[in-house]
């Protein structure tokens, strides 16, 4: 059909941003308190650090991502996003990798 693209978008984009909701804040978490042997977190610390991170990113991030947005248009911006997410995200779960030392 026609809307075929419009279609996997409205269905790919909204999956995209689920997945990486749960690697950032419930899987980050348990990676956090059980897979790092030294890092002295329990999981009730490491759900209260990715909590603040949570809070910190919606209420003050979005609003001015989405000023951006308004700014220079959201495809630029969610292109940017992606793009820092994808490179950053492997060198920031490395650096949680080490545990706390």
């Amino acid at each position: 059909p026609e809307n075929r693209r419009q279609l996997l978008a409205a269905c790919f984009i909204p999956m995209l941003w689920s997945g990486r909701f749960y690697l950032s804040f419930v899987w980050m978490a348990i990676f956090m308190a059980d897979l790092i042997p030294s890092d002295p977190f329990t999981t009730q610390e490491a759900f209260g650090i990715n909590s603040v991170a949570l809070l910190v990113s919606v209420c003050l991030l979005f609003p001015i991502a989405g000023m951006l947005s308004d700014w220079f248009g959201r495809r630029y911006i969610m292109t940017i996003g992606g793009i820092m997410f994808g490179l950053g995200a492997p060198f920031l779960v490395m650096g949680i990798g080490q545990g706390y030392e």
